[in-house]
């Protein structure tokens, strides 16, 4: 009954409590079943948050990540709790007990609070994100939990980077960690931190391509996979070293047949990513891409070539004109593709002035 729980001794025990919040974000793995665990899940967190802290930290550093997880993904933001186990997180004995597998658990935990943050500020979250502006009205609390997001998602990084970690670390956790990384640099909690946040992006992909070169046969990459490989190292990387990844990438994107099975929004990411990376020497991929695009919009051409929308036609022909204006043959299947679209009516009419 509820007078029971109003004693500490009568509240069930953290372990127990913590393994029922990890089932509760299972059984919610959509919007609508989240919508229904969540009252039970913040009655659990309170009992967790009504435990002294020492008793607390008995869970142990990687049932804390599950414990931050779960109300990451049922989107519960509790700032007491959260900064009691990000407190605890942040001690090295505690740190120094998470392995790989963990840290990018807990890279893409702090991610999504991030972003749910950020969506419940604009409504939205709009495309074109400012880096840091989020922050401007924020009242004390909140700038303390940034600061535990900057310290927790960096010391995350650093011990993520160490080889020893690292070995031990599949390409799922590399991968998982980089996107993670990702999205806190665009959401601006990596601000003072973006060489830490390039190193990890470069290592992560670098993990990977190891791992992938060992093992080709048990490691197949998909189109999302590479896309975000792709287009997360256009935003981590440090453009003022030489490069040395974009190529690699864009040969196993070419190479693999993963390109064909790209959808249009994936080759619109990935351009626009090669645009910023201003990746040199790449005719015979953009010649690929070109043969790509036109061949996903001849698809469309008998629908009017619906869902292909004007600033994507933009994007995708924008790179080649840039950088292979001069080489017909690049160009062609570009060439090709742009009067096909600009020379129906119905595509035009969607477009605005700017485009």
């Amino acid at each position: 009954s509820m007078q029971q729980t109003a004693n500490p001794q009568e509240i069930p025990g953290v372990h127990p409590l913590s393994d029922v919040l990890q089932a509760l974000a299972v059984l919610a793995p959509d919007e609508k079943r989240s919508e229904k665990m969540r009252p039970f899940a913040i009655l659990v967190i309170e009992f967790l948050n009504t435990h002294e802290t020492s008793d607390l930290y008995k869970l142990g550093p990687i049932k804390l990540v599950q414990c931050l997880q779960a109300m990451a993904n049922l989107d519960i933001d509790h700032s007491s709790l959260y900064n009691k186990i990000c407190d605890r997180l942040l001690k090295p004995d505690a740190l120094s007990k998470l392995p790989a597998r963990f840290l990018a658990h807990g890279l893409s935990t702090l991610a999504i609070f991030q972003m749910a943050k950020a969506n419940r500020k604009t409504g939205k979250l709009p495309f074109s994100w400012k880096l840091g502006e989020q922050y401007d009205t924020e009242e004390i609390n909140d700038n303390k939990e940034i600061d535990t997001d900057i310290l927790l998602s960096r010391a995350f990084m650093r011990r993520l980077r160490k080889p020893k970690v690292r070995k031990e670390a599949t390409a799922e956790d590399m991968y998982r960690a980089l996107v993670a990384t990702r999205d806190l640099f665009d959401l601006g909690v990596m601000t003072n931190m973006e060489d830490e946040a390039a190193i990890l992006g470069f290592t992560s992909l670098r993990t990977i391509l190891e791992i992938r070169s060992s093992s080709p046969t048990s490691l197949s990459l998909t189109p999302t996979h590479v896309t975000g490989m792709i287009s997360s190292w256009a935003s981590l990387s440090d453009q003022t070293r030489e490069d040395t990844v974009i190529g690699e990438l864009l040969q196993i994107w070419t190479e693999d047949e993963i390109l064909e099975r790209c959808s249009l929004g994936q080759m619109e990411r990935i351009l626009s990513s090669i645009r910023k990376l201003n990746a040199a020497n790449n005719a015979e991929v953009t010649k690929r891409v070109g043969e790509r695009v036109l061949s996903l919009v001849e698809e469309k051409e008998s629908s009017d070539f619906e869902n292909i929308f004007p600033d994507f036609a933009v994007e995708v022909l924008r790179w080649p004109v840039f950088a292979h204006r001069k080489n017909q043959t690049v160009m062609k299947p570009f060439v090709k593709t742009a009067s096909l679209l600009f020379s129906r009516k119905s595509f035009i009419g969607r477009s605005s002035i700017k485009e």
